[in-house]
């Protein structure tokens, strides 16, 4: 059997399979783009997005996760806060042991993205997450980016989805 190994590789994660901690999102679709619409509040609200690409338990095959690339739009008036954004890793041990998690600090953050500042404001954005050191993705590791928004009384935010960008190899 051949061997493959694919360094342009990309996975499209739907804004609907993106996780929330609070408030109330609508599923919309409009001329034909699906989005993810959280309603205006003044509420803080942590979304999870999990990097799902496949891992194997061999040295440096499988999936290796290099950047991540999330479409949003804020609309009606700045969040008041988007100070974080990590990538947070779980661990998926054997039978009787804890599921632990830890954050991972090795990632930057696109120019026109790189201060809270910059991704609270109003308009559409593409942030890129790259990854200082490539991550091989091993059979008992799980990976997401989380984002902790607060948002004004009138804020909108819109969330289109995220592209893994990824190589595989096997």
């Amino acid at each position: 059997m051949g061997y493959t190994h694919n360094t342009a590789m990309s996975q499209f994660l739907s804004p609907f399979q993106f996780g929330f901690s609070a408030g109330t999102w609508t599923p919309t679709i409009t001329s034909d783009v699906i989005a993810n619409v959280r309603t205006a509040a003044a509420a803080a609200n942590t979304i999870f997005i999990p990097l799902e690409v496949q891992g194997n338990s061999a040295y440096r095959e499988g999936s290796m996760i290099f950047s991540v690339d999330i479409w949003y739009t804020i609309g009606t008036a700045d969040l008041t806060d988007f100070a974080t954004v990590t990538l947070e890793q779980v661990t998926l041990p054997g039978d009787a042991v804890a599921v632990t998690g830890a954050n991972n600090t090795g990632i930057t953050l696109d120019a026109t993205h790189n201060t809270a500042a910059l991704r609270k404001a109003q308009g559409q954005h593409k942030m890129t997450v790259t990854i200082t050191t490539p991550i091989w993705v091993p059979k008992t590791t799980a990976y997401y980016i989380q984002l902790i928004i607060s948002a004004a009384a009138s804020s909108v935010l819109t969330l289109y989805g995220a592209q893994i960008n990824f190589v595989e190899r096997n």
